[in-house]
């Protein structure tokens, strides 16, 4: 027999020959990734929606106080509404 003669009657599995393509443990790899990245991303959006409403709370305060603030500096510094009159120092106000 011919020693470079292949025999075809059951192909060998060429472990060398690379198929083109992903293996499945890179496509598993590379989802478990993305997925990191994506509840990593969506945390930090839930994060900011909640920041964005205490800043507008904190920003409606402000505006009631600045608000306030402006209606006392409106009155005459001897308006009856500034008087206190039992000493609590709150009367009027």
């Amino acid at each position: 027999m011919d020693a470079n003669r292949k025999d075809n009657a059951m192909p060998a599995f060429d472990f060398r020959k690379r198929e083109k393509g992903f293996t499945l443990l890179e496509v598993i790899v590379a989802i478990s990734i993305l997925t990191i990245g994506i509840l990593a991303v969506a945390s930090m959006q839930i994060g900011a929606i909640r920041g964005n409403a205490f800043a507008g709370g904190v920003t409606e305060a402000a505006t009631w106080a600045g608000d306030g603030i402006e209606k006392l500096m409106r009155l005459s510094w001897n308006d009856p509404l500034l008087q206190d009159t039992d000493g609590d120092g709150a009367n009027g106000l």
